[in-house]
């Protein structure tokens, strides 16, 4: 579990959270899009 911490070089689609997005950025996000 190493991807996590990588820096990602190919967008992958099976990540749900958008690259470049603060945690809470995205769980506003996630709960606005509910």
């Amino acid at each position: 579990m190493w991807d996590e911490d990588a820096p990602v070089l190919e967008p992958q689609e099976t990540t749900p959270k958008p690259v470049k997005v603060p945690r809470k950025e995205r769980e506003e996000d996630t709960i606005r899009a509910q």
